[in-house]
Parts: C-alpha cells; structure tokens; sequence
C-alpha cells in the first residue's frame, strides 16, 4: 500500500506527465525529451510501482520542456509530432522587464535581487481555469524556483528544485481565504528565519497567491500548522490580507 507522500509523488509527475504530453517535441529539443520521458508518456497507464528515484529524470525533463514550452517553442499540431520544430525561443526578459501578459496562464513571483522584496512575475504553465486549480499552478511554479535561464536573467529565490514538490494542498475558503499546506521545508531555506530573508520569501508568496483575484486572504502553514510557519519567520500566526 502506497504512503500518502508516495502518492503526492506520484500524482505530481502524472500531472506532469500530462500537462507537456500535447507539447511533444521530437529532433530538435533531445535533452526536453529523454527516452525515459517519452515512455513515461505513453506508458502513463502503466502500474505505479516505481520507485521515486527512476522518476527523477522524468520529473527533471518535465521541468526543462515546461521552461522550453514558457518561453515561446511552439507545440506542434495534430499529426505532425514527427515534423522536427525550431527550439529557438525568445531571449528572456532581464528581471525587471518583464511584463505581465493577460495571455499567460499564471505567474510565479521572484526578486530581481537576494536583498530586494519587490516581486517580478514569470509565467508557469496552468490547465485548468478555476481558482484552487490556477493558485496551485502558481505555486507549485514558485516552489520550483526560477529556472538556469531565469537566474541567468538575474530572478532569485529561496526555492529551488529541493522544494518543488513542498505543497501539500490549496484551498480557497467561501470567504476568500486561500489556506497553503507546505512541506516541512525549513531545513532547506534556513536563511528565511532571519528579518530580510522573511521579507523576502513572504514578498514572493503573497505576490503569487494574490494574482488570483478571489482571494481576500491567505494562511500558510507547515505540516498543517500555522504556527510552524509563522514561527519559522520568527512571527505569530496569521492570515495575510489582500494588499
């Protein structure tokens, strides 16, 4: 019988899975569609057995055609998976620049700097179109951390691929109180404990959560504490309100 957490793992690389199966590219993007992935792909039926090491590459192949797929490499249409696609993609905007586009589906937020807490939005994938399903999207992209060509660009984030697969659960209550269940991740961001680094780390949550225009209000918590959390950042539990 499967572990809860075995399960979440699980769940996460078939929603991976599924999520960049229609962007299939083959000939000119080999390093966003290992042998593994594919069989991953057309195999998703397939009994669930594994263990989480063999689905590291698959999950790390699912993070760099995602990227590839963000930052404009065209999915190639029905019938014609074979015909090879260009994978020159438009240069990444330098942090700062970048623009929010009412075409992206949702934003994680990132500093342009380690001592800046001005948020600046990236674009992440998202399937669905309701709420709980979006601020998901949005968060587990943050929780991802921003990607090489990102950091290259000069986004920074406390989170990184050690914390891509931290949230638990999202609910928005009838009130518009988003609730966020995270992993115990503070063994892996131990500098978010002090003032700047809580700043920092809030500054890019809040600005993720709020772009989703229902929520009046958000409560973090770790392993379903809200304690845990706000003690982490040397604070008392609270819910957050909409700027």
């Amino acid at each position: 019988m499967e572990t809860p957490r075995a399960m979440k793992k699980r769940r996460i690389v078939a929603a991976c899975m599924k999520t960049t199966a229609a962007y299939r590219v083959i000939g000119d993007l080999p390093r966003a569609w290992s042998p593994r992935m594919v069989a991953r792909v057309e195999h998703q039926h397939s009994p669930f057995a594994r263990r989480w090491a063999d689905e590291a590459p698959a999950r790390r192949d699912c993070r760099i055609a995602r990227a590839v797929r963000v930052r404009g490499v065209p999915s190639p249409t029905p019938g014609s998976a074979s015909e090879p696609v260009s994978a020159t993609a438009p240069a990444l905007a330098a942090c700062g620049d970048e623009a929010p586009s009412p075409d992206a589906p949702v934003y994680a937020f990132f500093t342009c700097a380690a001592d800046s807490v001005e948020a600046r939005p990236v674009a992440r994938p998202a399937q669905a179109a309701d709420s709980e399903s979006r601020l998901e999207a949005a968060l587990s992209g943050l929780l991802g951390g921003p990607t090489a060509d990102e950091q290259a660009a000069g986004y920074f984030s406390f989170f990184s691929e050690e914390t891509e697969l931290a949230l638990n659960a999202v609910t928005i209550e009838p009130d518009g109180t988003a609730i966020v269940e995270l992993e115990d991740i503070r063994g892996l961001i131990p500098n978010a404990s002090s003032s700047a680094g809580s700043e920092l780390l809030l500054a890019q949550l809040n600005a993720t959560v709020f772009q989703v225009e229902e929520v009046t209000g958000v409560e973090y918590r770790i392993d379903g504490s809200c304690e845990a959390f706000w003690e982490w950042l040397q604070r008392s539990c609270e819910i957050v309100p909409r700027p």
